[in-house]
């Protein structure tokens, strides 16, 4: 029998792969760590980065191991997978490829292990006991619950008593309340990003290029708001970004109209400088640099990143940076 897939990836290799210089998966990325000590960009696959072991395991009676991760994301990806290609290569929009385009981006932005943790937290906080003891009360399977319902996926109340009541179903709670909470999460934020119109920037070739993160959904205020606070997903003035390739960025705002436009290294520079600002820890580049944004529009490029993040370890604060991009984040 077939081993169960145990490198599970929070972003897939097929989007990853498009930030390669060939578009492949067997190409390589250079990854930037943003807690390195020496700054040294690290080749690797697409493969290799943005996964966990086991994060979508789900242990469950009659159930595959990997039923998330081959049985339900890997269907989903598939289908989106070609969206983006379409997008990338045709630099043409259609309402079809939008829309699944928007599925994969609000995946995205709630699959990744930083909103995993936050949820395990909201949960903890607002009962008071850890996340496997709060499981074990119904109140905390409230909104899930309802969502399910609405949304047909047969999962209801006997269900849910049965499984409180397993001892021996402690890690499976767990998993099934994760799943149902990012499917749950990406629903709504699919409904938040659904009211926003959204242009195609492509980047001039032969100049710069866009690059990923391990968390590559950003959104800001444009204008910049000092000091900086987190922008609400429905708040008028903010601006959502998403690189879907090297050459590929939606731009998600309120008032303005849908193009597709072809931008300078300045307009890449400012996309890197958000990716950069809503990483957890790597950067994902098709070359071994990049160029982003300082304050008064200052290219800088890695080795200006390294240097600020340095001195800000030190406990000094360098110039020319644009605090909005860094401060409270």
């Amino acid at each position: 029998m077939q081993k169960p897939a145990r490198r599970h990836h929070y972003l897939p290799e097929s989007y990853l792969a498009g930030f390669t210089a060939s578009g492949r998966k067997d190409d390589f990325l250079y990854v930037f760590d943003l807690e390195s000590e020496d700054g040294q960009a690290q080749r690797q696959r697409p493969r290799n980065v943005a996964f966990q072991k086991d994060y979508h395991r789900l242990d469950w009676p009659g159930l595959p191991r990997d039923f998330l991760e081959k049985g339900v994301w890997a269907k989903l990806e598939s289908e989106l997978a070609p969206a983006i290609r379409r997008v990338g290569q045709c630099r043409d929009v259609s309402r079809e490829d939008v829309d699944l385009l928007l599925q994969f981006i609000a995946l995205c932005a709630v699959r990744v292990p930083r909103m995993r943790s936050a949820a395990t937290v909201m949960i903890e906080e607002a009962t008071g006991t850890s996340f496997a003891e709060a499981l074990t009360k119904k109140n905390a399977w409230e909104l899930v619950l309802r969502w399910s319902a609405e949304k047909d996926l047969g999962w209801g109340e006997d269900e849910l008593e049965a499984m409180i009541r397993r001892p021996d179903l402690c890690k499976g709670r767990r998993q099934w309340w994760s799943f149902l909470n990012t499917a749950m999460s990406q629903d709504a934020m699919l409904g938040e990003l659904s009211k926003r119109n959204w242009s195609l920037w492509t980047a001039s070739k032969g100049h710069a290029h866009f690059i990923t993160c391990d968390d590559p959904f950003s959104i800001f205020h444009a204008p910049p708001v000092i000091p900086y606070r987190t922008p609400g997903f429905s708040e008028a003035g903010t601006v959502v970004t998403f690189p879907l390739s090297r050459s590929t960025v939606l731009v998600g705002t309120f008032d303005s109209e849908e193009v597709i436009v072809e931008v300078g290294v300045k307009a890449v520079a400012h996309s890197n400088t958000g990716a950069m600002g809503d990483a957890s820890r790597f950067l994902y580049s098709s070359t071994d640099d990049f160029v982003w944004l300082g304050a008064g529009g200052q290219l800088l490029d890695w080795a200006a990143c390294f240097d600020f993040r340095q001195r800000c370890k030190r406990g000094e604060k360098p110039p020319g940076v644009p605090p909005e991009y860094f401060e409270g984040r």
